[in-house]
């Protein structure tokens, strides 16, 4: 299944760069046909029934720290770009969040992370800890960008209960690219399946890369996306170290506050009045009204996912 996963992966990347290439101006016909088709599939319209939301949820990043120590020019995190107050979530705050999901027992991705560096945070090991005693059957998820990466802190990420361990090492300097694929190379055979790694350096931007709300300190906001459809407040809850909660992790200044946990409870936040007023909006391809959205230019569904969509919605259905 992998394997023609990635086949299919590839086909519809080809795809869409002649489209984008050949034919410029259809990529927002495409776009737009594909968020149709995943809006029937997903059968998107029964967002105001409770239980039907909660089952949608698939990713819950918590922001433990508002700090990182890399100099990614993508990303208002970096150390010379960053403006926000430090902040270090308490754990009173961490296990409202997590008690909250396991009222519903959710199965699905936690990442004790979003925009920061997770091993900046001292307690990191003590908030795994807690997620996986609450929710054992969720898959805990750590992204790192390896710098402060060394072997006993490697090996008190899996002790304490994470499932994956991606390190994206930005090539900040050589000696440190050096430093964290030796310890990449020592664990990945002793957590086979667990550990992945790649390389970006920290200057480069990629295609792929978006303005991220308009927060993204090298590319503008964009006004050029406001009618578009987005998925991820259907599948995302995103909170930060005080409690509040975004519309999803490109929502970096809290432009589009949800809400705090220590006045709602979790079910309350990602089902309430203010999320779902922003997917109905989302539903007719609107975001003007939430200033986040409205200055984003993520097409708000996977760019391999555009295409797969769309055309499996001209086929047959049995």
């Amino acid at each position: 299944m992998k394997i023609i996963n990635r086949i299919k992966n590839k086909i519809f990347s080809k795809i869409s760069f002649v489209v984008d290439k050949s034919f410029p101006r259809s990529k927002d016909f495409i776009i737009r046909k594909s968020a149709e088709a995943l809006i029937k599939q997903r059968n998107l319209e029964e967002i105001y029934n409770k239980e039907s939301i909660l089952k949608r949820l698939s990713v819950v990043h918590i922001e433990t720290r508002t700090r990182c120590n890399s100099l990614c020019t993508f990303c208002a995190a970096n150390t010379k770009d960053e403006i926000r107050e430090d902040r270090s979530m308490q754990m009173e705050t961490y296990k409202k969040i997590i008690d909250g999901l396991a009222e519903f027992d959710y199965q699905n991705r936690v990442s004790p992370y979003c925009n920061n560096e997770p091993l900046m945070d001292s307690s990191i090991f003590d908030f795994i800890g807690y997620t996986r005693k609450k929710l054992p059957k969720c898959i805990i998820e750590i992204k790192t960008n390896g710098m402060l990466l060394n072997e006993k802190n490697l090996e008190g990420f899996f002790d304490s209960g994470i499932d994956i361990l991606y390190i994206n090492d930005y090539m900040i300097s050589e000696k440190s690219s050096k430093k964290i694929y030796q310890v990449y190379e020592k664990y990945k055979g002793v957590y086979p399946g667990k550990i992945y790694f790649s390389q970006a350096h920290y200057e480069t931007t990629e295609d792929r890369i978006n303005n991220r709300a308009g927060t993204n300190p090298r590319m503008e906001e964009s006004s050029s996306h406001k009618h578009n459809f987005c998925y991820r407040p259907f599948e995302m809850a995103t909170f930060t170290a005080d409690g509040t909660m975004a519309a999803c992790s490109d929502d970096f200044y809290l432009e589009n506050n949800i809400g705090n946990i220590h006045e709602n409870s979790f079910i309350e936040l990602f089902t309430g009045e203010k999320i779902n007023a922003l997917r109905k909006d989302l539903l007719n391809f609107n975001r003007s009204n939430f200033k986040a959205c409205a200055k984003c230019d993520n097409n708000g569904i996977s760019h391999l996912y555009d295409f797969s969509s769309f055309y499996k919605n001209l086929l047959p259905r049995h």
